[in-house]
């Protein structure tokens, strides 16, 4: 029989997944500067600035390899409060300029999503007529 811990951590990666997918489709908060420069690949950690919004009250942030995939554990006063993780690192979504909208994500212990950001995305829509603040607003 599996530990509680390792069946968390299975959950954890499962809800990874499936809010990878989620957010993803709703197209979470973008920041301007990477839709501008059409981020390349990325890592957890050139977003480290943002780990305080996804999981607010969190204050030590770990870095983690769960099942072979990088995640960040958030605590909250000593308390696992979530983790932390990129869309990209999870599964290969593309958008209709065929390179993948990348997320940053936050999924609390039980695989609620408690906060997301789109860190990169090149999708064409937003280059014929439908300006990004758009997206900005509808995810806020």
């Amino acid at each position: 029989m599996a530990t509680p811990t390792a069946l968390t951590r299975h959950r954890v990666v499962a809800a990874a997944l499936l809010t990878t997918v989620l957010a993803i489709l709703a197209c979470c908060s973008v920041p301007a500067a990477a839709v501008a420069a059409g981020a390349p690949a990325a890592t957890l950690e050139q977003y480290r600035s943002l780990y305080p919004a996804l999981v607010p009250g969190a204050n030590r942030f770990v870095p983690e390899i769960v099942h072979g995939k990088p995640f960040v554990a958030a605590y909250r006063s000593g308390k696992l409060a979530g983790y932390i993780f990129l869309s990209t690192d999870m599964v290969h979504i593309t958008s209709y300029s065929g390179e993948p909208i990348g997320t940053l994500e936050a999924i609390n212990p039980h695989g609620t999503i408690i906060g997301a950001r789109v860190v990169s995305c090149n999708d064409p829509i937003f280059l014929i007529g439908l300006p990004i603040s758009d997206l900005y607003r509808y995810v806020r």
